[in-house]
Formats: structure tokens, C-alpha cells, sequence
């Protein structure tokens, strides 16, 4: 099903201002959400190639000498007293890093800016 959505995306003529519509919506995410996310204090996130996620380094913010063993640890914290929805790096083989989506309503995506930099001035400053 999806083979055929995708190429009705890319054949159909009807498609052409949904298909350019979309994609400039997630180009404006993406690059709200890369500058957003490269002024927070310990972050290092690296623009993407594809897809609507972005990898942050968090590495400067968990293991010794912070409150969070791991990046599950600091996602865990994120999402239950942040209110932040993350994916750990772990789980991609990418420890210290959060997979972070822009596949979201600008609002949305603001918010979660705002309240990620709210948790990050919350704590000691980032190593290194």
C-alpha cells in the first residue's frame, strides 16, 4: 500500500502542491529545530540527510560526575519530569544521543525547544 502512495506522490500531477507543500513544511521544521537545538548549553546535533529525525549529542550531560548514568537515564527524565518525548540513542547503537523527531505542528516543536532548554538551564553545566 504504501509503494503505491508513493508513487501516486511522485506521478499523480494532483499530488505536485501537496508533495511541495510538505516538503517545505518539514524543511522549515527541520532547520527551526537544528538552530533551536545548537543554542542549547551541550548539545551537538548534526543536520540530517534524510528522514524528519535529528541525533543530538548529549554525551556532556550523563555519566560520571551527573545525575544520569546514560542517555536512557536522561531521556527518562526528559520525557517524566520534562514532559519531552525522546528516543535514546542506545537503542540505534548511538549511546549518548537523543533521536529527536520534527515530524510535529511548529507549535508543538517550539515547546518542546522551550521546555528542553528549561530542563538543560536546570542542570549543572555540561562537561567538557
Amino acid at each position: 500500500m504504501s509503494q503505491i502512495a508513493a508513487l501516486a506522490a511522485l506521478t499523480d500531477p494532483s499530488c505536485e502542491a501537496a508533495v511541495k507543500d510538505m516538503h517545505a513544511a518539514f524543511t522549515r521544521r527541520r532547520e527551526f529545530m537544528l538552530a533551536g537545538l545548537k543554542a542549547l548549553p551541550g548539545l551537538d546535533v548534526v543536520a540530517p540527510d534524510g528522514a524528519f529525525y535529528l541525533f543530538c549529542d548529549v554525551s556532556r550531560h550523563i555519566g560520571p560526575g551527573t545525575q544520569f548514568a546514560d542517555d536512557i537515564a536522561f531521556a527518562t527524565w526528559l520525557l517524566e519530569q520534562k514532559l519531552v518525548g525522546t528516543v535514546p540513542g542506545t537503542a540505534f547503537g548511538a549511546p549518548g544521543h537523543l533521536r529527536l523527531s520534527y515530524a510535529a505542528a511548529d507549535e508543538t516543536l517550539r515547546d518542546g525547544v522551550e521546555r528542553l532548554g528549561q530542563a538543560l538551564a536546570g542542570l549543572p553545566p555540561p562537561r567538557g
